[in-house]
């Protein structure tokens, strides 16, 4: 099975290794941002999205999830 927003082999569901580290750190960062700002997962996205020092597979991942 590939992974779900790369072509590379998914090892723990539907995302390769590197995209499953991508969505890990976005749900642990999630957890400090709801109790801090109050936001929900999807204006997290947004939010971290948007930021320029956002990497390349989280940009990913959050585009997957967003769509």
């Amino acid at each position: 099975m590939s992974c779900k927003s790369c072509d590379r082999k998914a090892e723990e569901g539907v995302y390769c290794t590197r995209h499953g580290r991508a969505y890990t750190n976005l749900e642990d960062g999630y957890q400090k941002w709801r109790h801090a700002l109050g936001l929900t997962w999807v204006e997290y996205l947004e939010r971290v999205g948007k930021i320029s020092g956002t990497g390349k597979w989280v940009k990913e991942i959050i585009t997957d999830i967003l769509n």
